[in-house]
């Protein structure tokens, strides 16, 4: 018998750690939330603005140039709108900064940064053919 096989450990593989998650996932779930809430407040701003007559809307948009300084309901909500687009952008600030540290997460990052750009598509094809293959290239 070798020393291989004597010192051969069956339940090594099972105690192996998890890898630890990528980051990335939770900034861009997060980062897609806080622009969703902050769509969403807008939406509904610029609903109750549409609702108001051609001459009220740029009566108003002439005495409020600011869209947060608007009176009720249409301030709050252009407010919390911009609230949520500034925390949006602050978690993409974190993004740019933050290095994957798996493959997926990489390929997320791509995903991310340009859906549509041929390139990048290309890429991001590869990038799943090497991972489906175990990260070999």
């Amino acid at each position: 018998m070798s020393a291989d096989i004597i010192n051969f450990d069956p339940f090594a593989l099972a105690r192996e750690a998890e890898p630890a998650p990528d980051p990335i996932f939770d900034l861009i779930a997060e980062q897609d939330r806080l622009r969703s809430i902050g769509i969403d407040y807008r939406s509904r701003a610029d609903e109750a603005m549409y609702a108001l007559s051609k001459e009220e809307r740029q009566r108003l948009h002439q005495q409020y140039p600011d869209e947060e300084d608007l009176p009720e309901p249409f301030g709050s909500l252009y407010a919390e709108a911009c609230r949520y687009e500034e925390e949006a952008g602050e978690v993409h600030d974190c993004i740019v900064a933050t290095k994957p540290i798996t493959l997926d997460g990489a390929i997320a990052l791509l995903e991310f940064a340009e859906p549509d750009e041929p390139l990048i598509i290309t890429a991001i094809e590869g990038l799943r053919d090497i991972a489906a293959k175990g990260g070999a290239a």
